[in-house]
């Protein structure tokens, strides 16, 4: 009985889940999400570290005024860490790295236009080796930039003027 109650224990302690506390079989326990910290602690968090505040000390202050804070919660405040803390997202569309795009310049899409305005244009693999560019590269100048349509190129035999002639010579004759 002893050696089956720990493994029990046991099990649940490795799989993060809690035991029974009548029969210690494991059960699951849903995860809680964090709350997300109303602006107002957070600027009462910030304000009590600039002043000093240890982070013990900020945790007393806060539930001196009934608010249940951890460490990792202030770490997380004073680090500005997710999203919408303290208005750094703003409204609409903001792109995750404002860095200029160095692939996709006008240079480059001119080049590709070129490239593929013949009758008989490369595959993107080629355009893109002789671009040296990736080809989702290609991909978005295609569909983005230049709003053309794709369209599926077979691959075939490439018959040279040695076939033409290798072919006359040694096929069958009727």
């Amino acid at each position: 009985m002893l050696e089956c109650e720990s493994s029990g224990q046991e099990r649940a302690r490795r799989s993060n889940q809690s035991v029974c506390c009548f029969c210690y079989t494991p059960t699951r326990v849903a995860l809680i999400m964090p709350k997300q910290i109303d602006p107002f602690w957070e600027g009462y968090i910030t304000a009590l570290f600039d002043a000093n505040y240890s982070y013990s000390a900020i945790i007393e202050a806060c539930k001196k005024r009934n608010f249940m804070v951890s460490k990792c919660g202030i770490s997380s405040v004073l680090n500005k860490k997710g999203k919408g803390r303290l208005g750094l997202i703003t409204k609409g569309k903001k792109r995750a790295n404002p860095r200029p795009a160095t692939t996709r310049t006008p240079d480059v899409i001119r080049k590709l236009k070129v490239l593929i305005s013949g009758g008989n244009p490369a595959t993107q693999s080629v355009i893109a080796n002789r671009l040296g560019i990736s080809l989702k590269t290609v991909n978005t100048i295609i569909n983005k930039d230049l709003n053309m349509e794709k369209r599926h190129k077979s691959k075939v035999h490439k018959l040279l003027p040695r076939h033409i002639a290798e072919y006359r010579t040694d096929s069958r004759k009727l």
